[in-house]
């Protein structure tokens, strides 16, 4: 099976599941992209990206507490699937391959570089990155 690279949005709501400090429902996922990089998105468009990221297998979802404030009962709580995980290295991969060829980018740090100066996780690095150093 041939593999796609994810959107930046797909990859943005798989990198921020695992590193938000609470269990990763929408809303959280939101303040946690909110938190790591300074873009606001609304919990709906988290949503409307992980139905089809369930869908393909990226990632899985488990009903929440029954009694939370979400309107529609049971807040869904999200994991990265190992398919996720490999999803998001592929992409990586791409990316990284494509900025090491741009002369506008010869003396940015390499995410190696990045893990090391911040002591973060890789995930966490890759959202600051992608929120703050990737234009549209």
């Amino acid at each position: 099976m041939a593999h796609r690279l994810l959107t930046d949005f797909e990859l943005l709501v798989l990198l921020a599941i695992p590193t938000v400090e609470e269990r990763a429902s929408g809303p959280a996922i939101a303040r946690g992209i909110l938190r790591a990089g300074g873009c606001r998105v609304a919990p709906r468009k988290i949503h409307a990206a992980l139905g089809p990221l369930e869908r393909n297998g990226l990632v899985t979802s488990a009903g929440g507490d029954p009694t939370s404030s979400s309107r529609r009962g049971a807040t869904r709580i999200f994991e990265v699937t190992p398919a996720g995980l490999r999803a998001i290295k592929t992409t990586q991969r791409a990316l990284v391959s494509l900025w090491a060829g741009l002369p506008e980018l010869k003396n940015e740090p390499l995410l190696d570089e990045l893990l090391e100066e911040s002591g973060a996780r890789r995930s966490q690095v890759w959202l600051w990155y992608l929120t703050t150093r990737v234009q549209p």
